[in-house]
């Protein structure tokens, strides 16, 4: 399951090896967690289709990613 993003998160996850929890990451420290890429690629691809992407906090439903092409 998914944990809730802080709002001082929101600002670094599209940011290349940021995984939360306030670091980024070396490929070398990090565990089965993933790599950090994930988002920041998505925004790369996104973006260079003019698109754009973002995150919100919606509560109490919780979190949002919203692709827009």
């Amino acid at each position: 399951m998914a944990r809730d993003i802080s709002t001082t998160e929101l600002p670094h996850l599209f940011e290349r090896f940021y995984q939360g929890g306030g670091e980024k990451v070396s490929f070398s420290s990090r565990a089965s967690t993933g790599s950090g890429l994930g988002l920041y690629l998505a925004r790369q691809i996104i973006n260079a289709h003019g698109g754009t992407i973002w995150a919100e906090n919606r509560l109490p439903q919780g979190k949002e990613l919203k692709p827009k092409p």
